[in-house]
Order: structure tokens, then sequence, then C-alpha cells
């Protein structure tokens, strides 16, 4: 389990306490909802890619408890060997004139140091996790100040109970969340949990909670679940992860840990890696 402030907390409580964390192939990802403004348009989608700092997620919402992702498919460490050879070099920074410019080349405005979309209405949206979920509860607050400085953007925080965070995730009424990914150990699991509509069922949506629909990324999917060789599996992934870096469907912060807590005054043995 996740404690806050768990140096002060537990740490420092007890000589005999400890505390692991064991980074996993899934990630603690900012899902947008694609179908509504404003992340119906990829330029906004790849300005916050350019802006989110995902170290300022590991160090302080996560408590150094994870590992920051940049790279452009999405994947961390623990699954690099997948990324493709033109994407290794391939990651994201907090580069905020970078981002500025992708705006302002799809034809983005500011005005009173508010970002115009260009429509002409002020950017703004909600960024919704549960109240109580304390980690990503202070990413909220990140990302809200992080985009407000930055771009202009107003973000307000959205902390409900889980029923209807529940409800707005799968009926696909949020603007956006930060959510878990379906871990398989692989590269699957990231592109299956943010790009695969086989988890919408009657309307109400498992995973691919942004409801990204690309027949082409469908099938390079089903061909990877199903690739009776490394040739076929290779060449899914790269239709994969061309198509999650340059249309970014969900930001992945940083790798999601396995956490574990535990007393070495009367046993011993306990993993440390």
């Amino acid at each position: 389990a996740f404690i806050p402030q768990v140096e002060k907390s537990y740490l420092a409580a007890d000589e005999d306490n400890h505390f692991l964390a064991s980074p996993t192939a899934g990630a603690g990802t900012l899902f947008l909802n694609l179908q509504t403004k404003p992340f119906n348009n990829p330029a906004l989608r790849q300005a916050l890619a350019w802006t989110i700092d995902r170290q300022a997620y590991v160090d302080i919402a996560r408590e150094g408890a994870s590992e920051a992702i940049w790279n452009v498919t999405g994947l961390g460490s623990l699954l690099e060997g997948e990324i493709q050879p033109e994407f290794k070099d391939e990651n994201y920074a907090v580069d905020v004139d970078k981002a500025k410019q992708i705006l302002t080349d799809a034809g983005y405005t500011w005005k009173d140091d508010k970002l115009i979309d260009p429509d002409g209405e002020a950017v703004s949206f909600s960024i919704s996790v549960p109240a109580g979920w304390s980690d990503w509860n202070t990413e909220q607050a990140l990302i809200a100040e992080e985009l407000g400085d930055a771009l202009g953007i107003e973000v307000k925080v959205d902390q409900p109970d889980w029923g209807g965070w529940d409800a707005a995730r799968q009926e696909g009424t949020f603007q956006a969340i930060i959510h878990w990914l379906e871990d398989t150990g692989n590269a699957y699991g990231l592109y299956t949990s943010t790009m695969d509509p086989k988890w919408i069922v009657d309307g109400k949506a498992q995973f691919n909670f942004g409801r990204y629909d690309n027949p082409e990324v469908t099938a390079a999917l089903n061909t990877y679940a199903n690739a009776s060789s490394e040739e076929d599996r290779t060449a899914a992934v790269q239709v994969l992860q061309t198509a999650f870096a340059r249309d970014v469907p969900a930001i992945p912060l940083g790798a999601h840990p396995l956490l574990g807590e535990y007393n070495t005054r009367n046993y011993v043995g306990f993993p440390t890696a």
C-alpha cells in the first residue's frame, strides 16, 4: 500500500520498519477523453506531453516509489527491449517552448496569459481522481500548476467518491483521469489499455477510456496478441508505437510499482528487490 510521507510516518517510527517499491511494466497514466474538447485536438495532447513533468510525479506525488516514463512510445525501462530502433532515443522532456510552438502551429493563441483554442474559447479541463488517493491527488495539483503556469490552461481538480469516478470513466463523461494500465508484462499492456476498442462494450469502457479508434491499430493489436513469430509481433509493435507517438492517446507518467511494508523485528528474509 502507498503510505503518504512514508519516511516520517512509517520508516522513522521504527528502525525495523522497511519499505519496498518494485516497478512493474504498467504505469500511472493520464487518460484523456478524445471524443470532446479540449482533447479531440491532437496538438493539445502533444503539447501536454511536452509540458508535464514526469520526474515531479516520481519525486513528489510518488515520493520516489516510481520511475519516470519519458519515451514517446510510452514504455518504461522494463520494456525498453520492445522499443523500436527509430524511437529508442525519442524522449519527451519539459520543453515549454516546443509545446507552445506546437500549439501556435495548430492555431492556438494566448490572451491575458490564457490559452485560447482555434474556436476562440479559453482552454480548460478537469482532472478527476477519487478523494483519498493521496499520490494521484498530489499529481492532480502538480499538473494543474504545471499547465497553468506554463501554458495558461485552467485545470480544475475533481476528487469525487469512487462511485462517481467509476461511472464517469466507464461512460466517457470525464475530461481527464489518472488510471492504471492492464499489466501484461509486455508492450501489449500499454497499447491495449489506451487504444483497443475491445474494452468498450455496450457503451461502457473498462480500459481505452479515451475511446481511441483506429482500424490499423486495432489490427496490429490483434496481430500482437496472436503472433506466431517475432517478425509478426515486431511489425505490429511498429504500427502501435508509431500511432502512440503521433496521436498521444494517453500520457504515461511513471512506472506503477508493487509496494510493500514490512518489519524485521521478529522475522527476516523479506525480499529487498
